[in-house]
């Protein structure tokens, strides 16, 4: 979030965090924290590619970023990682199709229908 608090259209309000009003930034950074992408969030209609439409907003933006990883490199290895905002599993599959790889957080209530596995007592040992 950029701090910013004039009158502006794309300005956002965030409410709990230290800088609440400003604009929002979808940044799409190296390890070492360089900034490979960038892009202004402009509401949901306005920063959505019209391919990406159907996948829903956390989705188009790394496929979008997924996109820009390919026009710099073709070859690379890449591995994603994003937070339970982008994370479901049909962009999990689409990544895996174009050949990277991805991580992401998932909430806790996408996980109720996911498969339970019984951890066995040699599991929990800590040796």
């Amino acid at each position: 979030m950029v701090p910013y608090y004039g009158g502006h259209s794309c300005k956002q309000f965030i409410r709990g965090k230290p800088i609440r009003w400003g604009y929002k930034f979808w940044v799409g950074a190296t390890r070492l924290g360089y900034i490979l992408w960038f892009q202004p969030y402009q509401g949901q209609q306005g920063c959505t590619d019209i391919k990406y439409k159907s996948v829903g907003l956390g989705a188009s933006v790394v496929l979008q970023y997924a996109d820009e990883l390919r026009k710099i490199n073709t070859e690379a290895p890449f591995h994603l990682f994003f937070d339970n905002f982008f994370t479901s599993i049909p962009l999990i599959d689409e990544l895996r199709t174009r050949g990277l790889k991805a991580t992401g957080t998932v909430k806790s209530i996408e996980c109720q229908n996911a498969l339970k596995i019984k951890i066995s007592p040699t599991m929990n040992s800590k040796n």
